[in-house]
């Protein structure tokens, strides 16, 4: 990866072009920002939000242009809870239990961004109201974790949570 950085074993960019509420002009919008040096994208399977498969349409495209890899590009994409997403839109069975939710929704990152691996996955925020992690949060956490381990992603993140919440011995094993 041309423009990334080494980063506990993994490549990354410093900049991702974020592609939140950008709806139906994802496509066009994700494939300027490639066009303009950008090679990290983040993005969501969050449809109330975000345009994922747009998202990868234009990725699609911008690697069959010729103009670059898959190695170059740095895709970030998100698990969001249920109370996250739109009542009549989720991207995976809200009826199912919570680690099944992770790995339905994974599948169709894939399948949205025309890819075999993710290299940022991201627990999109906390299942409970507060800034704090709760129970189900932690069985998502497992899910990426093992999604880690069979190697469909390079690193995992949590966002939309205060620093001061997190546990210590989570941190710590990142940043040995």
């Amino acid at each position: 990866m041309s423009t990334a950085e080494r980063l506990h074993e993994t490549d990354t960019v410093r900049i991702l072009y974020g592609t939140a509420w950008k709806k139906e002009r994802s496509a066009r919008l994700t494939k300027l920002a490639l066009g303009e040096g950008f090679r990290g994208i983040d993005t969501a399977n969050q449809p109330k939000h975000y345009s994922e498969s747009l998202v990868g349409a234009a990725v699609a495209e911008f690697l069959a242009s010729g103009q670059g890899s898959r190695d170059d590009i740095f895709l970030q994409t998100k698990f969001t809870h249920v109370n996250g997403q739109s009542a009549t839109d989720i991207p995976y069975d809200p009826n199912v239990p919570v680690a099944q939710q992770v790995d339905q929704s994974f599948n169709s990152s894939l399948e949205h961004l025309r890819t075999t691996y993710i290299d940022s996955y991201v627990l999109h925020g906390p299942s409970v109201g507060g800034p704090a992690l709760g129970p189900k949060d932690w069985e998502v956490w497992r899910v990426m974790e093992r999604l880690k381990k069979e190697g469909k992603v390079k690193s995992l993140g949590i966002s939309n949570v205060p620093p001061k919440t997190l546990p210590f011995p989570l941190v710590a094993q990142y940043y040995k």
